[in-house]
């Protein structure tokens, strides 16, 4: 009897044990209980409807029904008779797909995370505050709600989300929901604009100012004027050289005597001791550290944008994600348009592929849009109304990202300690101050006080940051006038009213015109004004207003027959305007315009090789140097027999090869070598590789290149020679066998959330610098190709599927097609 009981007494606590630690977050960690429930957590999610299906959606916000036709793809085809319906219809359909991801990315980026999954996102959620992400989503909605047609855009879109999630019951939650233990809030207007704010941040929301600042500081004036130039060494820009600019520029003249921020004034040259320097003047602190909860848009080093020591993250040394990284990726997009003279149809073609940061759930969600007025196909992102890039039955365009620097930190003189009021143009004036209250789970409100300058927000070191993003935009109006849009004369009045992230916007239509708009809105700036920290009381610091939209970079159907951009340079130095000095690296774009100059009779086919293609244009300019500096004599067999088969290499990364596990460890080794006391030196802006190759060919006694490692003389040739020794080593594994490629280059596709289980990772070729990019978290986050026939004829692909649910087959279905290459046909 008492053994009895004792076992059932044990049992009963077990079962109480067993319901708490299921029911109960434990640290940062979700309830696992809800996830593993039969009746309302995984498994209920794999029986949602999928395939081929027509859904006839009525509603009160409908003047009349909507068909919306999912396919065997589980991509929505919508079709409406007016606007108002036809979004809201588009709201409807994305909530029910990716309406867990909306809510996570509106809560990350208006710094509202920390309400949900407890003080961990509190750096997060005051970086994304004191940034001014608030009060620029807060103005860029005033500007939308101004605009008739766009006010209807915006808020049909969120009645249609709330009409979703209005017919939401507890078990029908998607399962992040149940999982991380929240239910989603009513969508607004608002919200739309905070992923805006996102995707501002993430294509336009760094600057190396800092980081070179302290970089001068460091090194001295030489070193900055020998791999810091302003016009890269292998210039191939995005609108071709001989493109003449027919216009008056209108240039604001600098100061007379430029400004010196204190870092310099404190550090005057190269310092023998870089570990103590203290950069106290942009310290960042520590409370604001980023961390693992932010969202997929947040940069990696987000915290420090704000404190003014950032730098770009596509710029960021090491630059290539993970061990096996190199210096300075350039991680970025493609795209490029060719006429019909270089094609086998006579029809123009377009390609695209922007490389994002790759989630599940993906970026992207693939869809038609058909009202009388225009009939779409592409991509969307959840939460945000219309296609961001894709085409109709006119014409189609692609997006690059600019590059440009739009973002200036400003060292500011305030009158006191109290930071009360601060020194403009001879005058004290007052700062204005905005409370930010943080409702935190699990514990009690707190607030912050954000104080602003006619610059911007105030950081926590005293510096004042004046973003694009801070000015009001409305991109719908914009989008508008490009999905009516019939001719190339209607796409370039169209785009006039986007503002940023400004892109480089690829066209092809119908008639045959290709066109490339470096577009946007880019401050006026007198040449070099924000390459270094900027003076905050000095009205010549000012942005001058902006350079005028009829001055911009374009390419409208040059004779070449192609236009390209691959987040490159966007100008030549005939360029008069200022548009920032770091963009990416020649690499991918010296590479489109290799494979498209002197083509003849292209075809899609061929505008998919070219997305694949693995070619390494890095490689192929440096190891060909690199071996010629090197006395094969001085190594045993083996590594001579790899000296061979590196000068018998393709310069391809493709999976199974051996020679690209080498270069990458030899260049990163060599690069490190070169630049050892720049490292663990704090927030510095390492030289672009692409300088550093072109001084290392033509300049190979430069002293820079010979200077002392960890206090051991050693010339440049010693460090080629030690750096290929090392890579030689690094590049075996535990056996002594050669690693390949696809064992060390992985296209990681990362749960939103960071959720164990629910994201994907899969070995791949392709690299940082090749067309294919697949570079760790970073790749082609969506691939399309184009035939603008009588009727456009479209392919693409993203590494993801339509549905944000991970219990539903459509979660990840793309993820196989996207890795070996393959594209899907659009049912447009």
């Amino acid at each position: 009897m008492n053994k009895r009981w004792f076992s059932f007494t044990a049992s009963l606590l077990t079962l109480a044990l067993l319901t708490y630690a299921l029911g109960t977050r434990h640290g940062n960690l979700p309830a696992p209980g809800p996830f593993l429930n039969p009746f309302e957590g995984f498994w209920q999610l794999a029986g949602e409807e999928e395939g081929v299906r027509l859904v006839l959606l009525e509603h009160e916000n409908l003047s009349q029904p909507v068909k919306v036709l999912f396919d065997d793809r589980n991509v929505p085809h919508i079709f409406a008779e007016n606007m108002g319906d036809l979004f809201f219809a588009q709201g409807y359909v994305m909530a029910g797909l990716r309406l867990w991801q909306m809510d996570f990315l509106v809560r990350a980026t208006s710094g509202r995370l920390a309400e949900v999954v407890g003080p961990i996102a509190l750096p997060s959620d005051r970086m994304h505050r004191r940034k001014g992400f608030p009060r620029g989503a807060e103005r860029n909605l005033a500007m939308v709600l101004s605009h008739p047609e766009t006010h209807l855009m915006l808020e049909q879109y969120t009645a249609g989300v709330n009409a979703h999630i209005a017919g939401l019951s507890g078990r029908k939650l998607p399962l992040e929901f149940r999982l991380m233990g929240y239910e989603p809030e009513e969508w607004t207007p608002l919200h739309t604009q905070y992923i805006l704010m996102a995707m501002t941040d993430d294509l336009a929301g760094g600057t190396p100012q800092a980081g070179l600042t302290r970089t001068l500081a460091l090194m001295g004036q030489d070193f900055l004027d020998t791999f810091y130039p302003d016009v890269p060494a292998y210039l191939d820009p995005v609108i071709p050289l001989e493109t003449r600019f027919d216009f008056l520029p209108v240039v604001p003249e600098p100061p007379a005597e430029p400004f010196v921020p204190t870092i310099l004034r404190r550090h005057p040259g190269p310092a023998n001791d870089f570990i103590s320097v203290n950069f106290s003047a942009t310290s960042a602190s520590p409370k604001f550290a980023a961390s693992n909860a932010s969202p997929k848009y947040a940069t990696p080093d987000a915290s420090a944008i704000f404190s003014s020591t950032n730098e770009s993250p596509k710029f960021s040394a090491p630059g290539e994600s993970g061990k096996y990284a190199t210096p300075d990726a350039s991680v970025g997009s493609n795209s490029w348009a060719v006429s019909g003279q270089l094609t086998n149809s006579g029809r123009a073609l377009l390609a695209n592929d922007p490389h994002l940061s790759m989630t599940l759930p993906a970026i992207w969600t693939e869809m038609q849009l058909h009202i009388p007025d225009f009939n779409l196909y592409g991509v969307a992102l959840p939460g945000i109304p219309g296609i961001v890039i894709g085409y109709n039955e006119h014409m189609a365009w692609g997006k690059t990202n600019s590059g440009a620097d739009l973002l200036d930190i400003y060292e500011m003189t305030f009158k006191d300690e109290s930071r009360s009021h601060y020194l403009f143009d001879g005058e004290w004036h007052a700062v204005t101050h905005r409370i930010e209250t943080y409702k935190i789970r699990g514990e009690s409100d707190i607030t912050d006080t954000i104080r602003y300058t006619r610059h911007g927000p105030i950081a926590e070191s005293g510096h004042a940051l004046r973003w694009i993003a801070h000015y009001p935009s409305n991109p719908f109006r914009a989008y508008q006038g490009i999905y009516r849009s019939r001719n190339l004369e209607e796409f370039l009045q169209a785009i006039r009213y986007y503002d940023y992230p400004p892109q480089n916007f690829t066209y092809a239509d119908t008639d045959g015109n290709i066109a490339l708009i470096h577009n946007g809105s880019f401050p006026l700036r007198w040449h070099g004004q924000g390459r270094l920290i900027s003076d905050g009381s000095d009205p010549a610091y000012e942005w001058h207003g902006w350079v005028p939209r009829d001055h911009l970079p374009a390419s409208i159907n040059p004779e070449r027959g192609f236009v390209s951009s691959a987040n490159q340079i966007p100008a030549g130095p005939d360029y008069p305007y200022y548009l920032g000095w770091r963009f990416a690296t020649f690499e991918r774009g010296s590479r489109i315009n290799d494979l498209l100059s002197g083509s003849e009779g292209l075809s899609l086919d061929d505008m998919k090789a070219f997305q694949l293609d693995t070619y390494h244009y890095r490689a192929a300019v440096m190891v060909p140097f690199l071996l010629g500096m090197i006395d094969a004599t001085a190594f045993g067999g083996p590594e001579q027999a790899l000296l061979e088969r590196m000068a018998g290499w393709d310069f391809h990364y493709d999976a199974d090869r051996t020679e690209p596990v080498i270069f990458q460890a030899w260049w990163r080794n060599l690069y490190r070598m070169i630049f050892d006391d720049l490292y663990d030196k704090g927030r510095v802006t390492f030289p672009q590789s692409d300088q550093v190759v072109h001084l290392m060919i033509t300049r190979p006694e430069l002293h820079w290149f010979h200077r002392p490692v960890n206090g051991v003389p050693m010339s440049l040739e010693e460090k080629v020679r030690r750096s290929f020794a090392e890579a030689v080593r690094e590049s075996r594994d535990e056996n002594g066998e050669l690693l390949t490629w696809s064992q060390q280059n992985s296209a990681i596709i990362n749960h939103l959330a960071r959720i164990p289980g629910l994201g994907r990772t899969h070995p791949s070729d392709g690299s940082a610098l090749s067309l294919k990019v697949v570079s760790g978290q970073h790749g082609a986050s969506w691939r399309m190709v184009v035939s603008m026939d009588e009727r456009p004829k479209g392919f693409g692909v993203y590494p993801g599927g339509q549905s944000g649910n991970p219990g539903t087959k459509s979660y990840d279905a793309f993820v196989p097609t996207w890795l070996e290459g393959g594209y899907f046909e659009h049912r447009f």
